[in-house]
């Protein structure tokens, strides 16, 4: 018999074995690069969970260790398809410094080691809580100041937070507190306090000055206790943790780099003691970025945080929720009253 042999004109049988298993190893080389696709996708999308969730915890526990409100600002990438990252950017505050006027060796060094000049008052028992410093304004002196010029502690373009405890023997008009020309505390003649703050302008130059006004008179021979606070979104002034008056801001506060701190201003001093003056300033703390190509979809933008590490009523007047996406893939995050992200 003779055998068979292919010829020009002669019909295909079939695919020979090689060919087979070549598309055999294509189908299987697509199936692999779409399966390892939607898995990092899906690790993406995860993983910004999972790391917002740490961000929003780390603010927390930030407000909460020193009693300051704290932030996280979501900036969205500026195109999906360029592969821009959505930052997210912690803002909380730091000890600027601290006079409890309480040492027995230096009690005009704060607790950062800045050293005040008594000039206009002394130092001695009959504080709020031991020690005060006691201001004579007959004198007509700055009753302690320090310089903080050039310090990068007093940096306060990001916002600040001063309080003191204040009583007054009289009522007229002085200047508690006054650090260069940013930022300025003062009990008026009738008692209402009262506060002024630069913002920057044009050239890093003085541009708009918030006022803000107590609703009532301080008392006299009692103590109270004041504070001022520009969280970067806000100016507040309180008396007793009351919040008496409150502006919106949208400039940093002007940072004066020649300026001198002052407790009880020589040219309008303070009747009386002052104690315990605490002085934060807020500043950038972390900034991060989420996965390659994840997407801020849509909730608030800025996520506040008292004191107490719960969310800022006075800024989320409803639970917030946030949603980020991958491709079709979305993953929201819900907020509880305490400020925990589920």
């Amino acid at each position: 018999m003779r055998p068979f042999v292919r010829g020009p004109g002669t019909a295909s049988l079939g695919y020979t074995l090689i060919e087979l298993l070549a598309v055999i190893a294509i189908i299987g080389i697509l199936a692999g690069v779409g399966v390892g696709f939607m898995r990092r996708r899906g690790h993406g999308l995860s993983t910004a969970i999972v790391q917002f969730k740490d961000l929003v915890r780390a603010a927390r526990q930030r407000a909460k260790s020193t009693r300051a409100a704290s932030r996280l600002i979501i900036q969205p990438a500026a195109g999906e398809d360029a592969g821009e990252r959505v930052r997210v950017i912690m803002i909380g505050s730091r000890l600027a410094t601290e006079w409890n006027f309480d040492s027995s060796v230096q009690p005009t060094r704060s607790s950062s080691g800045l050293l005040g000049e008594l000039v206009g008052a002394t130092v001695e028992k009959g504080g709020r809580h031991g020690h005060a410093l006691f201001c004579d304004a007959e004198l007509r002196q700055h009753g302690l100041f320090a310089v903080v010029a050039k310090d990068s502690a007093f940096d306060f373009r990001k916002g600040f937070s001063v309080s003191f405890d204040l009583w007054l023997d009289k009522r007229v008009r002085c200047v508690p507190f006054r650090l260069g020309q940013s930022i300025e505390i003062v009990v008026d003649s009738s008692g209402l306090p009262k506060a002024t703050i630069a913002m920057v302008g044009q050239g890093d130059q003085i541009g708009v000055v918030l006022r803000l006004g107590g609703r009532s008179p301080l008392p006299l021979k009692s103590w109270v206790r004041l504070g001022l606070t520009v969280d970067g979104q806000r100016a507040s002034l309180a008396v007793d943790s009351i919040e008496q008056d409150a502006r919106p801001i949208s400039n940093d506060v002007y940072y004066d780099r020649q300026g001198l701190l002052l407790l009880s201003a020589g040219d309008q001093p303070v009747p009386g003691r002052i104690d315990s003056v605490r002085i934060f300033g807020y500043e950038i703390l972390s900034e991060s970025y989420l996965p390659d190509f994840v997407q801020f979809m849509d909730g608030p933008k800025t996520l506040n945080f008292g004191q107490n590490g719960m969310l800022d009523p006075r800024y989320h007047s409803d639970l917030p929720r946030i949603r980020f996406r991958l491709e079709e893939d979305i993953a929201p995050i819900l907020f509880d009253a305490a400020g925990m992200a589920r």
